[in-house]
């Protein structure tokens, strides 16, 4: 290890630096923004210790009124990618993951640890088992605890995020059709000459008096009471009365006559609910964060055993102010540096940093690369309902001109447009092409640095520098699929289907 490589580690794990350290070191910690402390001053405000970006995302830390959505979030969109991707990677297989997804009693929300293989169950007791950093096996430790609840709050608010994007688009399909069955009912109703209810006093339609005979009957109502003005301040006021019950009767009628509106009225409030609380919570913007602040962790959690410092962690310390994405990278740095120094175990050698890399990166490249085969799959098969909603659309168009008659006609030329719509919008919107594109990239870069170490293992002695080489490499490829993935998400706001 370098003079230079060591003192970038050293202030990766520092928050301030005193004004007599090594010139170098100095200059170094200037350009990574470091505050300076002479001796017997104060220490300046250190970052990450405001509000946890996990506030109101932790399934474990919810309140009582919150802790139902553990039994809901996630069900639909999960239900839903594998119906879509079913057979993807084995019909048994399917079956139990899509079972899964209705019967288990709450959606699992982590801490997510990668397969090595489909036969290979990888958690967390392998990782604090395997790890060359005895520090770290433990479950309170700081980057643990922070890794973990970073972790399910991102997969929590992702189940939280998509299920909102799928039923927006499915509501908007409904409000489509609900419009259509109006217009029908509406055309109906003028082909049979019907009219509204009249039956109610005060209706639109039901028989009134003219004019000037309700106004000469009031007039001659005052004037013939016994009692004069008083007993026509009660004419009066029974007028108002009738007035307010032609109005409840017109809106009770207008239920009765046209419930297909006030459904689709409802739909339409809906949408719009959802879609003001997710941009009003930034909803997005956090469960992004979380996913970002949770990736660059296990990148540390990777390469600090072997001292190879993380990009992320040697960048400016910038206030988190109110961007999701500082406050998350604060959290980090804060983890990494209450951590400390890892402390390697007795026999640590360069052969246990190349099996304990194997370990990461086979995962890794399992993860991606069943992501991209079930992201395809599901994407390829919504393009083709998509497109046969479409087709099926166009044929019901030529068959109105040809002379159909059939009165669900109108459902198909307007509702399937809208279907397929729908799907191209949600595939777009939870970026189905990209992730998957992402993800064969990333198990590309992987493999090659896993036969690097396939290569290395072979040997009784490996070079700990070429270890080292490898490990930032693989650093880089998992940090390069985190950054890639979380600006191309924050580019997509919640917006109206």
């Amino acid at each position: 290890t370098s003079d230079e490589d060591t003192n970038a580690l050293a202030l990766a794990l520092s928050d301030s630096v005193l004004v007599d350290a090594a010139p170098n070191l100095i200059e170094l910690a200037r350009a990574l923004n470091k505050p300076f402390v002479r001796p017997g001053e104060s220490l300046p405000p250190i970052i990450g210790t405001d509000e946890s970006l996990t506030s109101g995302l932790d399934p474990e830390d919810l309140p009582w009124s919150h802790r139902p959505g553990r039994f809901i979030w996630g069900r639909l969109e999960q239900c839903l990618l594998e119906l879509a991707a079913f057979n993807w990677h084995g019909i048994i297989k399917s079956a139990q993951a899509f079972s899964g997804c209705i019967f288990t009693l709450s959606m699992p929300c982590g801490p997510s640890f990668p397969r090595e293989s489909e036969d290979t169950e990888t958690n967390d007791d392998d990782w604090r088992h395997k790890i060359p950093d005895q520090a770290a096996r433990d479950t309170n430790a700081a980057i643990v605890a922070r890794f973990d609840r970073l972790d399910r709050s991102a997969t929590y608010g992702a189940y939280k995020h998509r299920d909102i994007a799928w039923i927006a688009y499915m509501l908007a399909v409904l409000a489509v059709f609900l419009a259509v069955g109006g217009s029908l009912h509406l055309q109906t109703e003028h082909e049979h000459g019907a009219q509204p209810c009249r039956c109610e006093a005060g209706m639109p339609g039901a028989p009134v008096a003219p004019p000037h005979v309700e106004s000469t009957h009031s007039v001659a109502a005052v004037e013939a009471s016994p009692s004069g003005p008083a007993d026509g301040q009660r004419a009066l006021a029974g007028e108002k009365q009738d007035a307010w019950d032609s109005v409840w009767a017109f809106g009770r009628g207008s239920i009765q006559n046209h419930p297909g509106s006030w459904v689709e009225l409802g739909v339409l409030a809906m949408i719009l609910t959802m879609t003001l609380w997710s941009t009003a919570k930034k909803l997005q913007d956090r469960w992004t964060a979380c996913r970002f602040g949770a990736e660059q962790l296990r990148i540390a959690r990777t390469c600090l055993p072997l001292l190879v410092l993380p990009k992320a962690l040697s960048t400016l310390d910038e206030p988190a102010a109110k961007d999701p994405f500082q406050q998350a990278l604060a959290e980090v740095k804060r983890a990494v540096r209450n951590q400390g120094l890892p402390r390697r175990l007795p026999d640590f050698s360069s052969l246990t940093a190349v099996k304990w890399l194997e370990f990461i990166v086979a995962g890794q490249i399992g993860y991606h690369r069943n992501n991209h085969k079930k992201l395809d799959c599901a994407e390829r098969r919504l393009k083709a309902i998509g497109t046969l909603a479409f087709a099926a659309a166009l044929v019901a168009v030529i068959a109105h001109i040809l002379g159909c008659s059939w009165a669900g006609l109108l459902y198909l030329t307007a509702g399937l447009p809208a279907l397929a719509a729908a799907v191209h919008g949600v595939t777009t919107r939870l970026g189905f092409v990209h992730r998957l594109h992402l993800s064969q990239d990333a198990e590309a870069e992987l493999e090659r640095i896993n036969n690097g170490l396939r290569h290395l293992s072979t040997q009784a002695a490996p070079s700990m520098s070429t270890v080292r080489g490898l490990a930032h490499d693989a650093a880089e490829a998992m940090a390069a699929e985190n950054r890639s993935w979380h600006n191309l998400v924050r580019r997509q706001r919640d917006e109206l289907p």
